[in-house]
This record gives structure tokens, C-alpha cells and sequence, in this order.
């Protein structure tokens, strides 16, 4: 799906978002019982969520309506508490490059939506308070 929002194909975003919340109820759970980092499931549903939400965000054809802000945000913003990248990685036994680690967590991707978010907003209304 985010290849095709990457190519013009556009979705109807409230049920996306709502499937997105839903996803993020369950990796929140997930994390809050979980024995370990290595047993997560849900941590690739929600990169690929946050993937998709930043392919919507960026003009053209394909990008979200306004009219999302509200639920594009909360989705956006609140990724679970993942375990830290470095944490991650040691517990596995797995040395890293700071790229890698970039690029296949929630966290770094997180903040990359975020500003995604912003950028998406202000473009949709250069007046608008960001802080709202």
C-alpha cells in the first residue's frame, strides 16, 4: 500500500487510520506482556504504518486530505514505547551501524513522521498553529 500511495493511488484515510489505531492498541498490549524485545510481532505493523503515513503526507495526488489531521497525528505521535535501538540490538547479539538502526526501528522513523506531520500542516494552512 505505501508503494501505491507512493504512485499516485489514493485512499480513503479515515478506515487506513483506523486500522493504524488499532494496530498501535495491539503492539502497545504486545509490549506491555511481552518476555522480550525478540518476541515482538507488532513492531513491523507499526513501521509500516508510520511508512505510510509519511507517504500520505507528502504532496501530490495521493496525499491525505486535511480533514485526517486529528487521527494522522495521534497515529503520527504516539508510537508505543518500543525498546531503545542500541538495547535491541545488544540483546540480540547484533552489532549494528547507526543507519541501520535509523532506518528499521520505530523510534527514528517516528520522528521522521512527526516532522512529515508538520510539513504536511503547514502546507495545508502556512497560518496554522502547530502547537494545537
Amino acid at each position: 500500500m505505501i508503494q501505491a500511495v507512493r504512485e499516485g493511488t489514493i485512499l480513503d484515510w479515515e478506515p487506513v487510520l483506523r486500522l493504524a489505531s488499532w494496530a498501535d492498541s495491539q503492539a502497545t498490549a504486545e509490549l506491555a506482556t511481552a518476555p522480550g524485545p525478540d518476541r515482538l510481532e507488532w513492531g513491523g505493523t507499526r513501521l509500516s504504518t508510520l511508512r505510510l503515513l509519511q507517504a500520505g503526507f507528502q504532496p501530490g495526488a495521493a496525499e491525505a486530505p486535511v480533514s485526517v489531521r486529528k487521527p494522522a497525528w495521534r497515529s503520527s505521535s504516539a508510537p508505543p514505547l518500543t525498546p531503545c535501538p542500541d538495547d535491541e540490538a545488544s540483546a540480540n547479539g547484533q552489532e549494528r551501524s547507526p543507519g541501520e538502526l535509523a532506518i528499521n526501528h520505530v523510534r527514528p522513523i517516528a520522528i521522521d513522521t512527526a516532522v512529515a506531520f508538520a510539513l504536511w500542516v503547514r502546507r495545508s494552512d502556512p497560518e496554522t498553529d502547530l502547537a494545537s
